[in-house]
Parts: structure tokens; C-alpha cells; sequence
């Protein structure tokens, strides 16, 4: 790490180049969440980072990853996340438990001691709300100015990542749910008769038309079903 003011700041904004080349070097999510935790707290000097993604279904946020913590579900409107969401900008709080949006169950659930945070949220090109990135614990004092503008910096370089990520996640899960579809109205088709059975006196036909993709059917053109034997 360099020392003097201005080789700092070159390192800083040569880092942010990096983690966005990293960023844009893939597309799973899973991996881009890994990359954006540990790059954040590589740049910032932190000791621990928790991402939470926006889900708009159920109006949470979740942590997908988390550093040494299991997954977290809070409401979006709670918290500093919350309020980091719904100010629009980073947040940098001195000292966490002077605050009274910070949630001091999770620090008694990991044992971890939260001292300070930034919290930055995470928005795609357009505007919306992606998540929020908590970065916590400035290794040597508390985040300062120029923490926050790298931490947006690098909030607007991932907001847009990790969407782009989700989409293709979200379209990847529609084609194999689509294939798994195909493949069991398959299995219904080869269940049907091939041909309706021959009964003196009587023209029969029969069709099948499923309630869903799938669709199921029960043909009983000989009326044997429910007979004893």
C-alpha cells in the first residue's frame, strides 16, 4: 500500500479499474458477489463486507454472501441499508452502535463487533434498485471522505454488473425449466394410446388438451378404470 496522499489516491482509482475488469470477466453471480466482497474490502481497508441483494417480489433484502455470517433476510425499508436504499447515496457511520437503525442482533448472532460502516446502494443503468453493499470496520479508524467517493465509484460499477448477472441468471433458469417442460410433455404424449380401441356400435373419439404446460390425462375408452378385478 502505498503511503504519501497522492499515491494513494493513483493506487485507489487504479484498484477501481481492476475490480471492474474482474467484474465484467464474468457472469455468474455467485462469482461477481465473491469478487465485489473481497475487492470492497481490499480497496477500503475493511475487515468484513456483506452484500444484500433487492428482492422486489417480496420487498427484502438478502445476503447472498456474507463474510462469516449466514444468510441475513431483513425488510428493505428497515435499517441502514434501508436508509442507504432509499437516500439514493452512500452512508458513512462512525460508529454503528450510536446509531439507532443499525441492527445490533447480527453482531449477537456472530460475534462479530461492528464499529463503523459505509453503506453504499446499488443501482442498475436505469435507476433501480439493485442492492446494498455494506462495507464494516475501517482497519485503522473510521471511513473518512475519500472512502465514499471510491465506495461510489465502485457501487455504480457493480449495480450494473450484478443485474446484468441476474438477468442472465433469471434467463438461464427459464431455458432449463422450459427444457424440463418439454421433456415431461413428452412423457405425457408417449403415455397416450397410440390408436382408440375397436367397439362394436360405437365411433369413438378422444383428444387431450393439458390444464398447464405439462398436462396430464387419464383415457378410460374401455371404461375398466375403477372396475374390480
Amino acid at each position: 500500500m502505498p503511503q504519501s496522499p497522492r499515491d494513494k489516491q493513483l493506487w485507489a482509482y487504479e484498484q477501481v479499474l481492476r475490480i471492474t475488469r474482474d467484474m465484467a470477466a464474468t457472469t455468474d453471480l455467485d462469482e461477481l458477489l465473491g469478487v465485489i466482497l473481497s475487492r470492497s474490502m481490499e480497496l477500503l481497508e475493511a475487515e468484513r463486507a456483506t452484500l444484500f441483494l433487492y428482492e422486489a417480489e417480496t420487498d427484502e433484502f438478502v445476503s447472498r454472501i456474507a463474510h462469516g455470517a449466514d444468510e441475513i433476510r431483513v425488510p428493505a425499508g428497515v435499517g441502514i441499508a434501508g436508509a442507504a436504499a432509499a437516500g439514493g447515496h452512500v452512508l458513512n457511520i462512525p460508529d454503528a452502535y450510536a446509531d439507532e437503525r443499525f441492527n445490533r442482533e447480527v453482531d449477537r448472532a456472530t460475534g462479530f463487533r461492528t464499529r463503523n460502516i459505509l453503506a453504499v446502494p446499488l443501482a442498475d443503468h436505469s435507476g433501480q434498485l439493485v442492492g446494498v453493499l455494506e462495507v464494516l470496520n475501517k482497519q485503522q479508524g473510521a471511513f473518512g471522505p475519500g472512502d465514499v467517493t471510491l465506495a461510489e465509484t465502485l457501487g455504480a460499477q457493480a449495480g450494473v454488473a450484478l443485474q446484468r448477472a441476474r438477468l442472465l441468471e433469471h434467463y438461464v433458469k427459464k431455458q432449463q425449466m422450459e427444457q424440463a417442460l418439454a421433456i415431461a410433455r413428452q412423457i405425457q404424449r408417449d403415455q397416450l394410446p397410440r390408436e382408440d380401441p375397436c367397439v362394436e356400435g360405437f365411433d369413438l373419439a378422444g383428444g387431450s388438451w393439458p390444464a398447464d404446460e405439462t398436462g396430464g390425462a387419464a383415457d378410460d375408452p374401455d371404461y375398466k378404470l375403477g372396475r374390480g378385478a
